[in-house]
């Protein structure tokens, strides 16, 4: 019972949730007799047992919600740093795949005042910057297998030229070929210039092995020049 004269706030100020739901279940100062007070006072107390466990199991699965869509979101983003990650070495494989088919186009491949045909035989790619003692625009082996001699260089992760031979030197991320071919062509001079780059960290050990245009990590462009 609430005494004569104490406001109920007085009572309840400070009690706990529990002793709050007691009171509440109580049915202080309410006209029942003791049997009905005592009834009513059990069901309520059910109701509100029954009450926090729905909260509780709510707010189990709201956890377990809010942790399978973190895991699915932090799942996400690792294949997306991934695939960004393969984006930009492809860039770049593709970048200096470019640069040496510029570089085989500069070559002197023309005629000269008595259309006679004049030909860089003696300028090496291989070396960055260019240097002589090379073969220039001379026909060389298949692009793929084997790196030819004077048709192949080794460069990092940024691009920068590492050295040239058969072996490829510590800190290799891009083996660069290239090949030279004459063709056929019924009154004309021309050639096909290929340019193969493997990015090693996306091919692994194959990076030195025969290739197809389609392999991954394989950057591959071709091209035909004709003397004028």
């Amino acid at each position: 019972m609430v005494p004569a004269g104490v406001p109920r706030g007085h009572i309840l100020r400070g009690a706990s949730a529990v002793e709050r739901a007691e009171f509440a279940c109580s049915g202080a100062g309410a006209p029942y007799s003791r049997a009905e007070a005592s009834g009513r006072r059990f069901a309520c107390l059910q109701a509100v047992t029954r009450s926090a466990g729905y909260a509780l199991i709510e707010t189990l699965v709201a956890a377990a919600i809010v942790v399978a869509v973190a895991a699915g979101v932090a799942h996400v983003a690792v294949l997306t740093s991934a695939a960004v990650q393969a984006s930009g070495v492809q860039g770049r494989a593709l970048f200096l795949a470019v640069q040496k088919m510029e570089q085989l186009q500069s070559l002197v491949w023309t005629f000269d005042g008595d259309l006679q045909p004049v030909s860089d035989e003696s300028t090496s790619l291989a070396f960055d910057p260019p240097a002589a003692g090379g073969r220039g625009l001379q026909a060389s082996g298949p692009v793929t297998g084997p790196g030819a001699d004077g048709y192949v260089d080794y460069l990092d992760r940024d691009g920068r030229w590492l050295g040239t031979g058969p072996r490829p030197p510590a800190g290799t991320a891009f083996v660069r070929r290239w090949s030279v071919t004459p063709l056929a062509v019924p009154g004309s001079d021309a050639l096909l210039l290929q340019v193969v780059v493997v990015a090693a960290g996306l091919r692994g050990a194959s990076a030195t092995l025969d290739m197809r245009p389609n392999d991954p990590g394989v950057t591959w462009l071709a091209t035909a020049r004709v003397r004028r």
